[in-house]
């Protein structure tokens, strides 16, 4: 699980637009220092990984371009969005490495929108709030999360 998590933070936060800024993520003795490599280094096939970013802005592309050159295949992404042809998580998904997207905004894919039509991508389509207080609850060790399903219940 620790290892796991500072995998998330390691992707997060390294090999970013953000890695000018001289990040250092040290977690339980792993240290990423503005490295996509290392952040990525302990990714497996069929582990679940979450990327930071909003849109297209402040997205881990360094990290996202390490995945690629790796060649690991199965993962789950937790990420507000799907990236663009070609570019973000665009990359993941043109090369076929990722096996499920859970996100709140898809809409600007024409490879994600083929591989979900054709049931080659698993889709877990999250709005924007609830998928942000699954990440705080998971973070926070809560493994059962209710969200009502209107703002009035």
């Amino acid at each position: 699980m620790i290892k796991q998590f500072a995998l998330w933070i390691g992707v997060l936060l390294c090999g970013s637009t953000y890695a000018q800024y001289d990040i250092t993520v040290k977690i339980d003795g792993l240290t990423c220092d503005d490295d996509a490599d290392a952040a990525v280094e302990g990714l497996e096939n069929d582990m679940t990984v979450m990327f930071g970013g909003f849109g297209l802005c402040g997205i881990p592309e360094n990290a996202i371009l390490a995945i690629r050159d790796r060649g690991t295949t199965g993962i789950t992404c937790i990420s507000n969005n799907a990236g663009v042809d070609g570019f973000g998580l665009g990359t993941l998904l043109n090369t076929r490495q990722i096996k499920k997207m859970i996100a709140s905004y898809v809409g600007e894919n024409d490879e994600f929108e083929r591989q979900m039509l054709s049931g080659e991508l698993e889709v877990d389509l999250v709005p924007q709030g609830t998928l942000a207080e699954r990440c705080r609850a998971a973070g926070a060790g809560i493994c059962l999360l209710y969200t009502s399903p209107s703002p009035r219940d």
